[in-house]
């Protein structure tokens, strides 16, 4: 797994631009310089995972695909993609094998309006929304 697969869970959440995006900006410098970090501070042990909390991009990808998918099945208009998140848990979470916690909720959401640029949501509710106060 490399340290494009993973993406360290505040830095996902907090930042503006596009996971897809690949620009020198500081913050893109700052993330770089993190993973370093956590790549030689996992030494040359067989275990290379990092430690703390992070973003798998491969999960993150296959989980909006499928969300997307049964979207798009469900309806056909801009405005039936407008979920609030409890009709958002409802419909979407008999596709993943465990309902999703509001911290899923949030990635994924995240996920869809900023990276994918699929549905939109208020960039006035991320910010006030903490890790501590979100189940896991």
């Amino acid at each position: 797994m490399s340290s494009h697969d993973w993406i360290p869970l505040e830095t996902f959440l907090n930042e503006s631009i596009s996971i897809y995006e690949r620009s020198w900006s500081l913050t893109g410098a700052i993330g770089w310089v993190w993973r370093k970090l956590v790549e030689y501070s996992a030494g040359g042990d067989d275990d290379t995972l990092p430690i703390g909390r992070f973003v798998l991009k491969g999960n993150l990808e296959e989980a909006a695909a499928k969300i997307l998918k049964r979207a798009n099945d469900v309806v056909s208009t801009y405005v039936g993609h407008i979920y609030s998140p409890e009709t958002f848990a409802e419909t979407f979470s008999p596709l993943f094998p465990r309902p999703l916690s509001k911290l899923d909720q949030l990635v994924l959401l995240r996920h869809l309006s900023r990276d994918k640029r699929e549905i939109v949501s208020s960039h006035n509710v991320l910010p006030f929304m903490l890790l501590s106060d979100i189940d896991n």
